[in-house]
């Protein structure tokens, strides 16, 4: 048994299930595993969003993701072949923010607004409509299934 829950653990965690796959994931080295809610999905359960630090926790069991049930439904049932959870990699690194300089945001805007120029399809009701840009000028991440 990885953890012992106490009556107050399972107070917090009693609506929870763990979803468990044949797949073992592991990341390049200074790379992180993200797992979080599929965007733009209104689902009976949510996706508890965690950080895997793949180098320190090298786990040797099947991947999984944790799912926080509504306990408004009496049955909940996932489909075969329903999407769980978004997973991505996250470089390990240190990130830095700071409030950009009125010279940085000019650029940034102008650079914005070149782009809506170019690619969007015209106005409607003073907004330039952008249906369908980003797709087309997407660059798909390549995957690899070793066997």
């Amino acid at each position: 048994v990885p953890h012992v829950i106490s009556d107050e653990v399972y107070e917090e965690i009693r609506n929870q299930v763990k979803v468990s796959t044949f797949l073992f994931l592991w990341t390049d080295p200074n790379e992180l595993l993200y797992m979080t809610e599929v965007p733009n999905r209104t689902r009976p359960w949510r996706v508890l969003s965690a950080l895997v630090d793949t180098d320190w926790y090298p786990a040797s069991y099947p991947w999984h993701a944790v799912l926080e049930l509504d306990p408004a439904h009496e049955r909940i049932e996932i489909a075969r072949g329903e999407p769980i959870c978004r997973l991505f990699t996250v470089r390990r690194d240190t990130y830095f923010a700071r409030e950009a300089s009125d010279e940085a945001f000019a650029g940034y805007f102008n650079r914005s607004q070149r782009w809506l120029a170019e690619h969007g399809k015209g106005e409607r009701e003073g907004l330039v409509v952008i249906t369908g840009a980003y797709r087309k000028l997407q660059r798909l991440s390549q995957f690899v299934v070793d066997f």
